[in-house]
């Protein structure tokens, strides 16, 4: 394929569009090279836009404590998810949806989550089926803190098993 523009002359030292006999000449390669530059400039503003709407993807994380340090069986969550979305909150397969509460002054969803077992327990977000966001929480058994009494007073003993 070859396309012909008409180039300008030069007429004593300036441009004259249109006035001369040469003609450029694009290639099959040069025209495939544009395309192709065209191409993969729209595909890489396809995938900052993308990326740019990740932010607005599900986020869980734990408010009262890390959540690898839960004890009591009850954790405080915190739920970021976009406007629109239809989601549903599962606790080690359970349905725990009807417990999340808008945060005040954000987009973000709380829930105090209780009855967690002892050891790792899943919480998923999910949409349509899909799961969209998953938070391993670990709930450890609460210890009460021993002390030992002495005439100057209680001192605090560690804890051992």
């Amino acid at each position: 394929m070859t396309v012909n523009c008409s180039t300008p002359s030069r007429s004593r030292g300036r441009f004259q569009p249109g006035r001369g006999k040469e003609t450029a000449l694009i290639t099959q390669l040069q025209f495939r090279r544009i395309i192709t530059g065209a191409l993969t400039l729209s595909l890489l503003l396809a995938c900052a836009s993308r990326s740019a709407s990740a932010g607005q993807e599900f986020e869980l994380q734990t408010v009262s404590s890390r959540r690898n340090v839960v004890s009591g069986g009850n954790v405080l969550v915190q739920l970021s998810a976009p406007n629109d979305a239809t989601w549903v909150a599962q606790l080690n397969g359970r349905d725990v949806t009807h417990v999340f509460r808008p945060a005040e002054g954000s987009r973000n969803w709380r829930a105090l989550l209780t009855g967690l077992n002892q050891g790792e327990n899943i919480l998923a977000i999910r949409v349509n089926g899909n799961t969209r966001s998953k938070l391993a929480i670990v709930d450890h058994p609460h210890r009460r803190t021993r002390f030992l009494r002495t005439a100057s007073g209680a001192v605090p003993l560690p804890n051992y098993r």
